[in-house]
């Protein structure tokens, strides 16, 4: 299936509904088409990437009586209300009958972008404080082997290194393995269990950062500077994650002092000029001058174990994107989540196994 600026575009009960391929969910989520128009205006459902899903009117959604009816206050008080049905779903004219979907509108919303559906590829998580499962629930990749749509629970993504956008763009197979010619090229972090949530979300160990210059020269290699903290991180892949959030309060500030020692290097950059390269945007990333892009470091992250860790690297191309005004963003920066997204799925095509709990990378 290809992905398209982070969403994929699937049939609901007839209708083309644009989903944001997300990694770090287990369920299929469509946006209450009714409440959208209501919202947003007549004919907005048909936006990209609204997500909408208008319930048949002999079998309309009706929020207020529908047993399922569950409401999810999110850490920044946004408040949704979802119920669940049933549908049929096609998926690259595959067709799944009697399909579980979830139904959902705001109650609260106090974000400017409008709400987006999306399709989640990770398994179920268990019951938790947060989250109560029933016990017919399951995952869209457990759904989609029940129905005999996909032959294993597993996923590969496949970017096209190119583009620049927020989400990533390239293509997406369901239910494949391993192709076996190139698997001397693949490597393979291990993937780790947290306590909350097992192995239900794709996830790495962090073991340290490091920043250093991408242009071959080992002594600059050698002077890369190194962030490592006394224990590991657990990163979850995530691909409705626009950056990289990193537990490294200060990983902004040493991008930033990499990117300034390097263009004290070059002719024409005067203290009050390269002052002006960097300025740290509202949204908490870092807006870089299109002149000084050549200037920024490569990201280097240490997956696994320190004695036996991956060495993975992330390039300025892979984690920057492009602004309206020619400026660049950095999506790098600290954030107690602790999420690769993005900048990660454009460096390395990802494939994941939930039947044999492996992840795989290889470089693009």
């Amino acid at each position: 299936m290809p992905v398209e600026e982070g969403f994929v575009t699937v049939n609901i009960d007839g209708q083309d509904v644009r989903l944001l391929l997300e990694t770090a969910q287990f369920d299929l989520t469509v946006i209450d088409g009714d409440w959208y128009e209501e919202k947003y205006g007549k004919g907005s459902c048909k936006a990209d990437r609204a997500g909408c899903y208008v319930c048949p009117p002999k079998d309309p959604c009706n929020f207020d009586t529908d047993p399922s009816r569950k409401t999810t206050v999110l850490d920044d008080d946004r408040t949704i209300e979802s119920i669940r049905r049933t549908a049929t779903l096609v998926l690259d004219n595959k067709e799944a009958a009697n399909f579980t979907i979830q139904v959902s509108r705001p109650i609260s919303w106090n974000k400017t972008v409008a709400p987006c559906g999306f399709l989640g590829l990770s398994g179920l998580p268990p019951s938790s404080e947060r989250f109560h499962p029933s016990l017919d629930q399951e995952s869209v990749l457990d759904a989609l082997v029940r129905r005999n749509v996909i032959g294993r629970q597993s996923y590969t993504i496949r970017t096209d290194t190119r583009q620049t956008s927020q989400f990533i763009s390239g293509e997406l197979t369901l239910g494949d393995t391993l192709d076996e010619s190139k698997r001397t090229k693949y490597m393979f972090p291990e993937w780790v269990s947290d306590s909350k949530y097992h192995r239900a979300f794709p996830a790495v160990s962090l073991s340290s950062m490091e920043l250093f210059y991408g242009d071959g020269r080992q002594s600059e290699r050698k002077k890369g500077l190194k962030l490592r903290k006394s224990r590991s991180f657990v990163m979850t892949l995530a691909t409705g994650a626009n950056g990289i959030y990193l537990p490294y309060r200060s990983t902004l500030d040493n991008i930033e002092k990499k990117m300034k020692r390097r263009l004290e290097e070059k002719k024409g950059y005067t203290k009050e000029k390269i002052d002006q390269m960097w300025l740290k945007g509202e949204d908490g990333f870092a807006h870089v001058k299109s002149r000084a892009f050549g200037s920024l470091p490569v990201l280097g992250l240490e997956l696994g174990d320190a004695n036996n860790s991956i060495p993975i690297k992330i390039h300025p191309r892979h984690y920057c994107g492009n602004t309206e005004q020619g400026d660049v963003i950095v999506f790098v920066r600290h954030y107690g989540g602790y999420l690769i997204g993005t900048p990660f799925f454009r460096a390395y095509s990802v494939h994941v196994d939930y039947t044999n709990n492996k992840i795989a990378l290889l470089e693009n």
